[in-house]
This record gives C-alpha cells, structure tokens and sequence, in this order.
C-alpha cells in the first residue's frame, strides 16, 4: 500500500495562475485520453498507456497545441498513468469525465524531490495556532463556569452537589473475549462508551463545582456534597426504592404510589432533600463548604443560621431517603 503526506501549500499569485495552468491542461489530456480509448473500444480496438504517452509527445510539438509544452510533461504522463489505471480498474465506460465546473482543479506531481518543504516553520506555526487555540476554548469555559456559578450562589442559600466519581464513569469498557474463538474478542460497545466519556468531560462539571464554591466565599452559600446513591430510582414522594421507576431517561413513574415526575427533577429534589439532611446534622454556626462571609452579606448569614435551627428541629423526614 502506497503512503504519502500531505502538505499545505502556500502559493504566490504567479504560482497559484501556474498551477491552474497545469491543473486544465491534465483535465484536456484526461478526457482527450477517455474519448481516444472510447473511440478505439467502438471500433473494438485497443489503445493502451504506451501508445497514447508517444502520440502526447507528438502533439506537444504542434504549433496550436504549444500549451501543452509549457506544463511539466511528467505531471501529464502521470495523468495518462492514472486514466490507464482508472480503466483498468473500471472499464473504459465507467470512468467519468473531468469537467471544469464541477471538478476539482488537481494534479499529480510525481517527482516529490524536486519540491522544497518548508517543514520546521510551519509545524511551529501550526503549534502555535493549536496553542491559541485550545487558549481560546480554556477561557471559554472558565467563562462559562463564572457565570454558572454567580446565579445560583446570589439567590440561593444552598446548593447540593452529588459526589460523582468522574474518573469511575469514565474509565475505558474492558475487552471482553469470545470464548469459542480465542484471540477474538466480542463487541463491548467500547465506541458508545468512548464517544459518553468525551461528552462528560467536555461538560467540565468539576469545574463548575469549583466556580460555585469559589463564588460561595463571599455570599455565604452553603456548598454539599451527598451520596449520590439511588437518588434517580427513589420516588420523592414515598422514598420508594426501585430501578422500574426509572421508565426512561426523563420519565420517572413510582412503582409503588404511582409519582409521576420528569426523571431529572425527581433526582434534584432527592439530592437537595439528602442535603438538607446533611446541613441539619451540622453546627448552625459552621458554614458548611464556605467561609465565614464578609460583613456585608451579614444579614444573609443570619438568615442562614435561622434556616439551619430550623432544619434541625423540623420533620426528620427530610433523612428518609435511602443512603445504602
């Protein structure tokens, strides 16, 4: 198998006019060459490579045809090389015609050698875009987080986070073999699962986690993190506990009182439930994930600290939701 690299090229104008000078003129020797092998197939004749390379010298030496001259004969021959190889491969009525509008403008250039590649300057180049590049997408995001993060942590009290272990739920499928035919291995949907890993992390959920607890600082947020143990299979209503609930990814139907709710909203409302539970169990005077806010938010704190008395001394239904 034939491997090559390729290379981007920077033209001047007078190289660029050159090249579409070259490109036509393979274009009319390619389809001058397909209508010649036609001709001679009609006739139930033949008309191979060799013949068609000798009758090209010899038209290059025709005063109407002096054009051809002035395009390097090897690209040429390559063209006549690889109509011979296309017919071949095709037959002579299958291969199709190069059409100035439609196609393209192409050609070989068969001698690589005599081509100059100027590799060390645009491979910094290139790193140099990839840098800016990938520079550009990092501030994107930590943008993005920043302003994820302000809303939340300015209208709200607490905010409840699930410990998800991201490096688990991303981790590679294992290759499952297939017993009967050892050193053979049975698809393990490893594609699926690699294309579910990129979009988790391309989310950067860690991130966001990050920006919320760094805005938290200074408007007092209280910032958990609970098991996220079977908070999308129990009901909010009844702390049922059952994977049939979870009837689709955005349908939950409790099995046993018939709850019916989008599946992300039942989750939520179980996840902030365990961390209203959790915020009870704490100190009122601890600040649970943040620090002590400025003066400023004061009557936000005090707030707070009314809010968690009051937490401690309501329903403990509020830790019913299964921790196992």
């Amino acid at each position: 198998m034939l491997t090559g690299r390729k290379h981007l090229l920077d033209l001047t104008p007078e190289q660029a006019a050159f090249a579409e000078r070259i490109s036509g003129a393979c274009r009319a020797v390619w389809n001058t060459a397909l209508e010649q092998r036609r001709s001679y197939r009609r006739r139930e004749a033949f008309i191979g490579y060799h013949e068609q390379a000798r009758r090209l010298v010899e038209a290059k030496r025709e005063p109407e045809l002096e054009w051809l001259a002035e395009v390097p004969g090897h690209c040429l021959q390559q063209t006549l090389i690889d109509l011979d190889a296309a017919c071949t491969r095709h037959g002579t009525w299958r291969v199709r015609w190069k059409s100035k509008t439609r196609t393209r403008p192409s050609f070989r250039f068969p001698e690589g050698g005599k081509i100059t590649v100027e590799r060390l300057n645009r491979r910094r180049r290139a790193a140099r875009r990839v840098e800016a590049f990938a520079a550009k997408i990092r501030g994107r995001r930590a943008d993005f987080a920043a302003k994820t993060a302000h809303m939340p942590t300015r209208d709200h009290d607490l905010i409840v986070f699930e410990a998800l272990k991201i490096k688990s739920m991303t981790a590679t499928v294992a290759p499952k073999p297939d017993p009967e035919r050892p050193g053979t291995f049975l698809p393990n949907r490893a594609a699926a699962k690699s294309g579910l890993n990129r979009a988790i992390l391309d989310k950067g959920w860690q991130r966001i986690e990050l920006a919320v607890r760094s805005k938290a600082r200074y408007t007092g947020t209280f910032v958990i993190t609970v098991n996220p143990v079977n908070t999308s299979i129990t009901c909010h209503e009844c702390k049922h506990v059952e994977a049939k609930s979870r009837k689709s990814q955005a349908v939950f139907v409790c099995a046993l009182c018939g709850h019916r709710d989008h599946a992300d909203v039942n989750a939520a409302k179980n996840i902030l439930t365990a961390g209203r539970a959790e915020l009870a169990q704490a100190r009122p005077a601890a600040r649970v994930g943040a620090r002590k806010p400025r003066s400023r938010v004061g009557r936000k704190a005090n707030r707070q600290a009314t809010a968690v008395r009051d937490i401690a001394t309501a329903s403990p239904s509020l830790a019913e939701i299964p921790r196992h």
